[in-house]
C-alpha cells in the first residue's frame, strides 16, 4: 500500500499517521532499553510488527473517509449546454435529509438547461469532510435564476 506523502495527507489522517509513528518509536526506545529479558524483546518485536503492518491501512482508511470528493475529476471543464469554460468551486457537502426538495426545477429540465449550478454536495455522512469540489457554470447559474423568477416558489 502506497501511502500520500504527509502534506498530501487530511488533518485527520495526518494525526493517525503521527499517532502511529510515536507508537513505533515508543516500542522501539523501551525494546533498547537495557536489560530487556529475550521474552520482552520478543514481545515487543510482535507489538512493532503488528505496528507496522497495521500503520498503511490505518491511515489510507481515514485518509479515504476524510478527503474532500472532487466531482470534477474525469469532466470536462467546459459546459456541455453553454460550451464555455467553467470554475471548480469548493461547496459545501450537506447531509440529503436536511435538502429541502418540495421545489425546484424538474431534474431533467436541470439536466439538459443548467447542469453546473450545484451550490452544495447532497448526501453526506456526519464526521466525514464537510466540503468537496464541484464545476460551476456561469450561465448555467444564469439560467436556473431565469427559471426560478419564471416559476416562484408557491407560499
Amino acid at each position: 500500500m502506497v501511502i500520500p506523502a504527509y502534506d498530501k495527507l487530511t488533518p485527520l489522517a495526518r494525526e493517525e499517521a503521527e499517532r502511529f509513528d510515536k507508537n513505533i518509536a515508543d516500542v522501539r526506545k523501551y525494546m533498547a532499553q537495557p536489560g530487556r529479558t529475550p521474552n520482552e524483546i520478543a514481545e515487543y518485536k510482535a507489538l512493532l510488527g503488528s505496528l507496522n503492518e497495521k500503520r498503511p491501512e490505518a491511515i489510507i482508511h481515514v485518509q479515504k473517509f476524510t478527503s474532500e470528493p472532487d466531482k470534477t475529476k474525469g469532466l470536462s471543464s467546459v459546459c456541455p449546454v453553454h460550451h464555455k469554460e467553467m470554475s471548480a468551486q469548493r461547496v459545501p457537502i450537506v447531509s440529503s435529509v436536511m435538502v429541502e426538495r418540495s421545489w425546484g426545477p424538474p431534474s431533467r429540465l436541470k439536466s439538459s438547461q443548467f447542469p453546473f449550478t450545484d451550490e452544495f454536495i447532497g448526501g453526506a455522512c456526519f464526521g466525514y469532510s464537510q466540503f468537496g469540489k464541484v464545476f460551476v457554470c456561469r450561465d448555467c447559474q444564469l439560467a436556473k435564476k431565469a427559471w426560478q423568477d419564471a416559476h416562484p416558489m408557491p407560499k
